[in-house]
């Protein structure tokens, strides 16, 4: 697999998911609860991957202490792949997904993409119902990455 390129796909927050991509070798993991967890299992990905990570803008309707938490948890992830030596770019939703193919209007519509794509790339992955789709997420963001870096 020589100049095969180890991808990492990080939707962040609470209900999100990290996933692996490295050759024919694809992995998705709910987002570890804590920080020891998430450091752990960036300490499994083999030597030098590329981590993408999606990072919203705030919506005006969420408070203001939900908008922190959000972007504390961002910073987080970026301390820990750093600290992993794991370089990363960060990546705006509606970026990864209109290359990717979404023509979703609405979130709903977005979330139901992102489950029906991930699901026809991967039928073998555990994508789940989750309403806000974590895992599928996680999966094209790699996918995203593994096609544009």
């Amino acid at each position: 697999m020589t100049g095969t390129k180890c991808i990492i796909g990080i939707d962040p927050g609470i209900t999100g998911a990290v996933a692996y991509n490295y050759g024919e070798t694809v992995e998705v993991y709910d987002m570890p609860r804590t920080l020891f967890g998430i450091d752990s299992l960036f300490r499994t990905f083999i030597p030098d991957p590329i981590a993408v990570i999606e990072v919203s803008q705030p919506v005006p309707m969420e408070g203001a202490a939900s908008i922190a938490t959000f972007f504390k948890h961002i910073g987080h992830l970026q301390g820990l792949l750093y600290s992993n030596g794991i370089k990363w770019m960060e990546v705006r939703p509606q970026d990864w997904k209109r290359a990717m193919g979404c023509k979703g209007k609405t979130r709903a519509e977005q979330k139901a993409w992102s489950i029906a794509e991930a699901k026809s790339l991967y039928p073998d992955k555990d994508i789940g119902q989750r309403k806000d789709a974590g895992r599928a997420d996680a999966l094209l963001i790699a996918r995203y990455g593994r096609r544009f870096l």
